[in-house]
């Protein structure tokens, strides 16, 4: 199923469109598949080192996931893997530039203009998109999880999505309250529109 899944991300693009660049990728995604831990390098690699900011709630939720088992290759949840397995590789694909542009998925494009124009907006939209795309495309693999498990996904699922909508609408979100969420302080102390919007809502909360 893995190999499956792989080929037919490889194969979405054409290969006249996707040359050595996507035999990498292939690669980057296997060694993920197989050591979880492998896929920290891969999540954390996408992000150039003036973005690295925007990845924080990402690889905190990432590193919970990894220490809860489910990413495990043998032993973890099929449903875990294969959503993480998209996230992955909507950012890979979007990674590669202009030379997979005409063959990507909406979700790679929207990596890509968060690439381009970055902003705690592009992110979670970008984000978002590739999780709910993998929601919808591995329902059947979440079917065959435990009922306390499938409403901790779905909770998961509303906390990123709230945190998405502070962004975007802070003061529908959450009034005056979520003006200051929608700004967190930066590492200089002033304030920012990082992609982290407040731990109390982001998903990486769900620790």
């Amino acid at each position: 199923m893995t190999e499956q899944r792989f080929d037919d991300t490889r194969s979405r693009a054409g290969a006249g469109h996707r040359g050595a660049a996507h035999t990498v990728l292939g690669r980057r995604l296997a060694a993920a598949d197989r050591e979880d831990h492998a896929r920290l390098a891969v999540a954390a690699e996408f992000y150039p080192r003036g973005l690295a900011h925007y990845a924080r709630a990402e690889l905190t939720f990432l590193g919970w996931e990894i220490d809860r088992g489910v990413l495990h290759p043998d032993t973890g949840s099929p449903w875990w893997r294969a959503l993480n397995d998209r996230l992955l590789t909507d950012k890979m694909e979007a990674g590669l530039g202009a030379s997979a542009s005409r063959t990507l998925s909406p979700s790679s494009r929207h990596w890509q203009r968060f690439l381009a124009a970055p902003s705690a907006s592009n992110w979670y939209l970008a984000h978002n998109h590739s999780i709910v795309a993998g929601y919808l495309e591995h329902e059947h693999l979440a079917r065959s999880e435990p009922a306390a498990e499938r409403l901790m996904m779905n909770v998961t699922l509303a906390r990123v999505l709230f945190a998405h909508l502070l962004v975007q609408r802070p003061m529908l979100a959450a009034g005056v309250w979520g003006l200051r969420c929608a700004t967190p302080p930066t590492r200089a102390g002033g304030r920012s529109g990082s992609s982290s919007t407040c731990t109390t809502c982001s998903h990486a909360a769900t620790r």
